[in-house]
Parts: structure tokens; C-alpha cells; sequence
């Protein structure tokens, strides 16, 4: 009996430093700081298609922009060195404007906007101007490289893609309230905020309960 009841202890030991481990890391991956984005233009994960915006010349797209973006991200195809872009972001007769840099080869461009977007702007115009003396090339935002996903290499009528963030980061553990809202989208009637909260509140009291259970185990 003596040696079983050593051998439960042993094993309630083991568990609750494995359940206290993984609840450590947990908490730290929740804890950690992200970039907080916003919304992307994108409905593919990679282009197979590379929009022209000419030396000189501004090309334009109708966009819808989340409320409280700072910065826009494109994505240059690879090329020459070009540019720089200028943006603006407008809707009703006002425009938010940023410049990137030199654009070089096949990079992501993080382009801060002179003040942050105060209200989500349904018909927006984002426009980018080539002011160097080359042709860039942006990422599209639709067309799929030609393959398995594109066997008759269909080629769509593209914009430039384009990534919107608030510019600054965020623990991850603060995106609970977007994330229990959107939850319900497309889902079930039954499905709402609430579900978030209920599926964390079940997780926290199972943990809760493993930890009684190993304590009570490892008792003599």
C-alpha cells in the first residue's frame, strides 16, 4: 500500500508540474506583444500577380478602411530599385497622406499615414504616386499564382493588396473582445459573444479541477 500510494503521489507530482508548465507558457504567449492589425484587402495568401503604378504616374483603388489604422502595408514584387510612393487615403473630400522609401527588390512596405483614421471609411480612395523615375510593382490582392489553384491561370481584375494596422502592438490576450465578437459570424443563431467567455470560463474550470484532483491524489 506504502509503495502505491508513493507511486500516486509521484504521478500527481509529475502532473501538476506538467499542468503548471503548460499554464505557464500560456500565459506568456498571451501576454506578448503583436502587431495590432486591422483588416487586408487580401483574398489570397500569395499574388500571382504584380500591379504596375509608372514612374510618375498614381494609380487608385476603392477600398474600405478599419477605423483607426496608422499605418497600410503593401508588398513590392521584385524589381529594380524604384520609387518612393506616396499615398493617400481619402473619402469625402479629405485625404490622409504617407510616403514609403526607396522601393528595392521584393520587400514588405510599412507606410505610416499622417494621423490615424477616425472612423471606418466605407468608400474610400487609396491612391499610390510613383514619384521616381521607374516603374514599381505591388502585389495583387486576388489572383492566385498559377498552379493547383489556378490550373487555367486565371487572371483577375487586381488591385494592389494591402494590410491595415493601428501601428502600434498589442498582448494577444487583448483581442479577446474582436475575436468574441466575429466568433458568431456566419454561425448558428445560437452562437454569440458570449460563447468566447463561456468555452474560456469551461477551460479555466477544468484546469481548476485537474489541479484539486492531482493535490487530493498525492495526499498519503
Amino acid at each position: 500500500m506504502a509503495y502505491g500510494g508513493s507511486v500516486r503521489r509521484r504521478v500527481a507530482l509529475a502532473g501538476g508540474i506538467a499542468f503548471s508548465f503548460f499554464a505557464a507558457v500560456l500565459v506568456f504567449v498571451l501576454a506578448q506583444d503583436v502587431p495590432r492589425s486591422l483588416g487586408t484587402n487580401s483574398t489570397v495568401r500569395v499574388s500571382g500577380v504584380a500591379v504596375q503604378v509608372p514612374a510618375g504616374r498614381e494609380r487608385c483603388q476603392a477600398e474600405t478602411v478599419p477605423v483607426g489604422t496608422r499605418r497600410i502595408k503593401v508588398f513590392a514584387a521584385a524589381q529594380p530599385r524604384g520609387g518612393p510612393l506616396q499615398v493617400s487615403v481619402g473619402a469625402g473630400g479629405g485625404a490622409i497622406t504617407g510616403e514609403s522609401d526607396i522601393v528595392e527588390g521584393d520587400e514588405q512596405l510599412s507606410i505610416r499615414l499622417s494621423q490615424r483614421v477616425g472612423r471606418e471609411l466605407s468608400d474610400a480612395r487609396v491612391c499610390f504616386k510613383n514619384v521616381g523615375s521607374t516603374t514599381v510593382q505591388l502585389a495583387g490582392d486576388r489572383t492566385p499564382p498559377a498552379g493547383a489553384a489556378n490550373p487555367d491561370r486565371a487572371r483577375l481584375d487586381d488591385d494592389a493588396r494591402i494590410d491595415y494596422s493601428a501601428g502600434g502592438r498589442s498582448s494577444r490576450l487583448s483581442f479577446a473582445g474582436p475575436v468574441a465578437e466575429r466568433l458568431p459570424l456566419f454561425k448558428a443563431s445560437f452562437f454569440g459573444t458570449w460563447t468566447v467567455w463561456a468555452l474560456l470560463g469551461a477551460v479555466c474550470a477544468t484546469w481548476i479541477l485537474t489541479g484539486v484532483a492531482l493535490r487530493r491524489s498525492a495526499r498519503p
